[in-house]
């Protein structure tokens, strides 16, 4: 049989050469590899052509890739649409960018040509192949079991597979067939309560990994982590097709196709059940059991709504659709009679649908039985089960035949909830992490205010962003004080330039008339402040990175003031400010103190000294009779003890008219205790440093506990927090934080 190609799918061909050793010489092809050299092979190149010249939707564009081969060039159709796909072929062929293997028709002409597991080949490849299968049947003399719920069917053939296995059958010679989305999980789920090893291809496309989200956001691959390896490789794969392609909108559409079209791997064992096409190669010894026997599934139904209609497969030399079902029928049946040991089962509903047996139990003559599921087998589902009995029986007065038995044989605890965060899988979290992993003052805060909150927040990702108008306007006037101090800076051209980048309510836009003027007002209370303030330099929105084992902490400061020998840092603020520091002892309240860290650990002014830390607010009620805007626009924090730098930063520092509550007389001193002296400042940022290797830590080993926090009698946590109806917290979580009362704590190390 030197002399054979054997045309079989892939996945069947290790199968084949384990039962047949002495085919091992003979050359393998799939059917896709053989007409790809029998006719043209198209490739990277011809889809972005298409795309780039035709303007056509890229799944269509992959649509018409499949019926180009079937067109000749040299003939005028009746349709337009196929004269049209003639002309692509053509603009193809003549560019250059599909490939011709010349000497493959030669090639195969002493070849004998084998077909194994392909049973939908079109006409047209049936003539080139000479190949017409035969599709008659013996009968077949099999029950079909019938079920009310998928559940008890899948429980039913778990029981099956374990009396197999007591009597010696291998699990590598138990298929499952004919499992359809609605079956797949549940499937998964009960075979692991009966601890049935199951290899199921769930069809997981990797594009909706995070490792996938990641590179197309930064366009960065992570090839150190070892957890994402086999995704990078799949990526790469991807990547190194698209390689001689430019990259444009077109490359993009290619780039997120095959990445929608390319799937996780799923485990394999080196003896499991299987889950397979009908059309695998069944051997004598294999067991077989046919799931979901439906008129939904089984035989699969041709409809007419391809892209091109069954006149247009006439025209081809294709089958109709009425050819192809016709032929779909007759080759379930047909496979069917070649399995000798064959299972069939059938269920009415699952938890959404509802289901009609298939037609071919009639055809077939199969005779239906109904079955009841054996509960000695595992423990797990019973109990699962029993508690699904309850259920019903509470709500709607329904005593199954089960519920006495299992009532009497179980103890478990119904009717309870425990709102415990257990664990989740340390390895599958990692794999789906960027590592570093990035963190910043917020993501600390949070974490730090309730782990939990952090887990919904960033690794569920269910905290989704709401445009609001207040956040909108939060980013104009950080925007607009950014700028200000521009020479070119126009207010009216970035006001207008700005609000145009989000549709406005008339609402809001009666708002932004009375915002535009109280801009305007802050911007002279800032051209004011300017005045007082000695050093003449800014850095605005200012973003420093620091690289800590495994995290990338990163900030974003507003301002930065400073000159040769000082500097001092200003946190804009639209809201209410609470300047209190001494959180920090618990890694809350941290972002002055980080923006403090970020610019000493990048020795961005390592010239310079510590001058203040200062929130200040810009965005308040300025037509409350009650607000003084010169006093609410004061830089609010903390300041150096060194007279001589906050005499050169401030003018008026001995009765600050730039820094809320700051006197100084050489007599009684600083009237305010909001001051630091350099060792403080030392401290305070070794301190903060060690709270952030600490909290990425326990982030890194997946510690997500709910355990919001008290401080002073009032719940720090969960106030704001929008995921109360997820965690269902109880006084139990709650953790107890001690007042604290001044900074000696930052003298030791961070006990939070």
């Amino acid at each position: 049989m030197n002399d054979t190609i054997i045309i079989c799918p892939n996945k069947y061909k290790e199968k084949i050469l384990e039962e047949n050793k002495e085919i091992i010489n003979n050359k393998f092809m799939t059917k896709e590899e053989f007409f790809s050299n029998f006719f043209y092979d198209y490739n990277i190149e011809s889809i972005y052509y298409i795309l780039k010249t035709y303007n056509i939707n890229i799944d269509i564009v992959f649509n018409i890739i499949k019926y180009l081969n079937y067109i000749d060039i040299n003939k005028q159709y009746k349709s337009n649409k196929l004269n049209k796909y003639k002309n692509i072929k053509t603009d193809l062929i003549n560019n250059k960018l599909i490939k011709e293997n010349i000497l493959f028709k030669d090639y195969i002409k002493d070849k004998t040509i084998k077909i194994i597991g392909y049973y939908n080949l079109e006409k047209q490849e049936e003539e080139i192949l000479n190949y017409k299968l035969n599709y008659n049947y013996n009968k077949i003399d099999k029950t079909i079991n019938t079920f009310d719920k998928i559940e008890d069917e899948i429980v039913f053939v778990a029981t099956k597979i374990i009396e197999l296995i007591k009597n010696n059958i291998s699990l590598n010679n138990i298929y499952l067939v004919n499992i359809s989305n609605d079956y797949s999980y549940l499937l998964k789920m009960i075979f692991d309560y009966f601890n049935l090893p199951l290899e199921i291809d769930l069809k997981n496309s990797i594009y909706n990994t995070q490792v996938i989200k990641d590179y197309l956001n930064n366009n960065i691959l992570d090839t150190e982590n070892n957890n994402k390896s086999s995704i990078n490789k799949k990526l790469i794969n991807i990547l190194n097709k698209l390689c001689n392609i430019e990259k444009d909108d077109y490359y993009n559409q290619i780039l997120k196709y095959y990445l929608k079209h390319t799937y996780v791997d799923y485990n394999k064992y080196k003896e499991s059940i299987k889950v397979v096409d009908l059309e695998y190669n069944f051997n004598e010894k294999d067991y077989v059991f046919i799931l979901g026997f439906n008129q939904e599934t089984i035989p699969k139904k041709y409809i007419d709504n391809d892209i091109i209609d069954d006149n247009e497969r006439q025209e081809l030399n294709l089958y109709t659709i009425n050819e192809l079902n016709k032929r779909e029928n007759n080759k379930i049946k047909y496979l069917l009679s070649k399995i000798n040991n064959l299972y069939i089962s059938y269920s009415k509903s699952s938890i959404f649908n509802s289901y009609f047996i298939s037609n071919l139990v009639d055809d077939l003559k199969l005779k239906q039985i109904s079955n009841n599921i054996k509960l000695n087998y595992s423990n797990k589902y019973n109990k699962l089960l029993l508690c699904n009995l309850l259920d019903e029986y509470n709500l709607y007065g329904t005593i199954d035949d089960n519920l006495k038995i299992l009532n009497n044989s179980y103890d478990i605890e119904y009717k309870t909830y425990n709102n415990s965060f257990t664990s989740i899988n340390k390895k599958l979290y990692l794999s789906n992490q960027t590592i570093p992993i990035e963190l910043s003052y917020s993501k600390i805060n949070k974490y730090l205010q309730c782990s939990f909150k952090y887990y919904i927040t960033y690794v569920l990702k269910l905290d989704i962003y709401e445009d609001k108008f207040e956040n909108f306007i939060g980013s104009l006037y950080h925007k607009i004080l950014s700028l200000y101090r521009d020479n070119n800076f126009d207010f009216n051209k970035e006001f207008t330039n700005y609000i145009k980048t989000r549709k406005t309510s008339n609402l809001e836009n009666i708002l932004l008339i009375r915002l535009k003027k109280e801009l305007l007002k802050l911007l002279e209370q800032e051209k004011n402040q300017d005045n007082l303030i000695i050093p003449n330099n800014r850095l605005n929105e200012k973003e420093l990175k620091i690289q800590l084992d495994n995290i990338l902490f990163t900030g974003i400061i507003d301002k930065i003031i400073f000159d040769e020998d000082k500097y001092a840092i200003v946190d804009y603020k639209t809201g209410n400010i609470s300047d209190d520091l001494k959180l920090i002892k618990y890694g809350m309240n941290m972002q002055l103190i980080v923006y403090l860290y970020l610019i000493n650990k990048n020795n961005l002014l390592k010239d310079s000294k510590f001058c203040g830390i200062y929130y200040q607010r810009i965005l308040f009620d300025y037509n409350s009779k009650t607000i003084k805007f010169e006093d609410e626009t004061k830089l609010n924090g903390y300041t150096t003890d060194n007279i001589d730098r906050i005499s050169k930063f401030d003018k008026t520092f001995e009765d600050s008219k730039l820094i809320k509550s700051m006197k100084y007389d050489d007599a009684k001193g600083f009237s305010s205790k909001k001051i630091f002296n350099d060792i403080d400042i030392e401290n305070i940022i070794k301190y903060c440093e060690e709270i952030i290797l600490k909290t990425s830590n326990s982030i890194l080993e997946a510690n997500f506990e709910i355990n919001p926090k008290i401080y002073n009698k009032n719940n720090i946590s969960c106030e704001y927090c929008k995921f109360k109806d997820i965690c269902f917290m109880n006084n139990s979580n709650l953790i107890y934080l001690d007042n604290v009362d001044d900074f000696t704590f930052i003298e030791g190390d961070y006990n939070g």
